[in-house]
């Protein structure tokens, strides 16, 4: 019994990991490659203008998920957005659409 529950518990504990580590290395300044690299394609992707979003979602636990959104201007990051969300429908269902105001004044 203490191992499945031990098990359980790793299991749960490895999932809160998702984006957070696996772009811990990446900021404002960092490459469409190296976010490419670290995180692989985007869920979604959209454009405002010359700025593109990717957008990103992991689950991190049963029904709730971690996003990440990289807005990029040319090559470059010039913004992240991190949020969580629940959703039972899957990570895609809980994203939320991308707020472009903040962001396209930093492209300028």
């Amino acid at each position: 019994m203490n191992r499945v529950v031990i098990i359980i518990l790793l299991g749960l504990l490895s999932a809160c990991t998702g984006l957070t580590s696996q772009s811990s290395g990446l900021d404002v300044g960092s490459t469409k490659e190296e976010v490419l690299k670290a995180l692989g394609n985007p869920l979604e992707q959209s454009n405002e203008g010359a700025v593109i979003a990717w957008q990103y979602g992991a689950r991190v636990a049963l029904g709730y998920c971690e996003y990440k959104d990289f807005f990029f201007s040319g090559n470059k990051v010039i913004h992240i957005n991190q949020y969580y969300n629940s959703s039972v429908a899957g990570c895609l269902a809980g994203m939320r659409e991308i707020d472009w105001g903040p962001v396209l004044s930093k492209a300028r």
